[in-house]
């Protein structure tokens, strides 16, 4: 027994002394991590510990790397900027507390000055006559897809009260999705009820008025394309507005031109949540399905954000480059949407054929091409 317990007590003390090494290997390590929080700055040590508390407070836990980065912002942004002739910036007063306060006040301001200027830059186009042509059109737009979606969604077999429904959300959902998007609340909607009364009424005229003006033309020569032919016009019409429409809530926010374009196309979200609930088939730039809204829409916002970007050039100095006066914004609205209802036109004359092939025909499209200029056999 004796023998068993010094053959342990050996073996534990050959594995103490294998061990030394790592531990004596991290020593170096721990005596860097305390000599750098004993050379942190008295400020740094209040930030760190008042940034932990402040972060357990609000629910957020910060570990110390996280705490050291947001701290050196703190101390760096919130104090006062130097006095000429000075080469230290004086410490604002108060410590720590007083820094960050300081700091989150002036990123709240900067975030209020973009707010307000965002909205007097849309209250300076409203004084347009173009733009309140744009707005009222845009509400005719509003109106015209409830009533071409209510028509839809009666044509797939809903009632009165889910052709209602898809009405309002053709017609309501891209621009809510556009403003969430911007972080605008409440909702244009939501502010402005006539435009919710406006779906309403024209979503229960797609349902009840449409169908019986259908069945009294039924004795008159249809028009060219029939009943579908005025919907897509409508749709078009409706479109060109609404895509301009997002497109300069983009430009009064300050956001890239790519971005402000791409803003134009949430107006199809709309066409495409009506498509899903009438089980209408989702094919992206054709004239069927989503009825070619993405490309239309991109198209017409990318062209009105290209004017505007031009006009903004043009105007930037004391004297103008090329236009005395610029862009009119209602020629650039003009412009805008009607590069959005001439890819509709296009994309209703090549029907049957889609805009766009599909994969497997560029990729034997390509094949061929590559296989001519490589003069190989196909």
């Amino acid at each position: 027994m004796a023998a068993a317990l010094a053959a342990r007590r050996g073996a534990l003390g050959c594995r103490a002394i294998a061990r030394l090494p790592c531990g004596i290997a991290r020593l170096p390590r721990l005596g860097r991590s305390l000599a750098s929080e004993a050379e942190e700055s008295a400020p740094t040590r209040e930030a760190l510990s008042f940034l932990a508390s402040r972060g357990a407070s609000l629910g957020i836990r910060l570990s110390l790397t996280e705490r050291r980065a947001i701290a050196a912002q703190v101390l760096r942004h919130a104090a006062p900027p130097p006095v000429q002739g000075q080469s230290i910036a004086p410490q604002p007063a108060g410590g720590v507390a007083a820094a960050w306060e300081s700091l989150v006040a002036r990123r709240s301001l900067v975030a209020a000055e973009r707010r307000a200027l965002s909205e007097l830059l849309l209250e300076a186009h409203a004084a347009h006559g173009g733009q309140r042509l744009l707005q009222r059109t845009a509400t005719l737009g509003v109106s015209f897809l409830a009533l071409c979606s209510a028509h839809t969604a009666g044509e797939s077999g809903m009632h009165a009260a889910g052709a209602l429904l898809v009405g309002c959300v053709a017609a309501l959902g891209g621009g809510t999705i556009t403003q969430l998007m911007l972080g605008a609340a409440p909702v244009g909607w939501l502010q402005q009820p006539a435009l919710l009364h406006a779906s309403v009424i024209a979503a229960l005229l797609g349902f009840y008025a449409w169908p019986v003006l259908e069945l009294a033309a039924e004795r008159c020569p249809p028009p060219p394309g029939g009943g579908e032919a005025v919907r897509y016009a409508l749709e078009s019409v409706a479109l060109g507005a609404l895509a301009v429409v997002g497109a300069q809530q983009g430009v009064a926010r300050g956001l890239q031109p790519l971005v402000s374009s791409c803003l134009g196309v949430s107006v199809a979200f709309g066409g495409v949540v009506r498509d899903l609930m009438c089980h209408r088939e989702l094919a992206l730039g054709t004239h069927a399905g989503c009825q070619s809204y993405a490309l239309a829409s991109w198209c017409g916002a990318a062209t009105y954000v290209a004017l505007r970007q031009l006009h903004v050039w043009n105007c930037a100095g004391p004297t103008a480059k090329l236009l005395p006066g610029g862009i009119p914004i209602g020629v650039r609205i003009a412009i805008g949407a009607g590069v959005a209802i001439a890819v509709r036109v296009f994309a209703w004359l090549k029907k049957p054929d889609e805009i766009f092939s599909e994969m497997d025909d560029v990729a034997r499209a390509n094949y061929r091409m590559l296989c001519d200029l490589l003069k190989v056999d196909k």
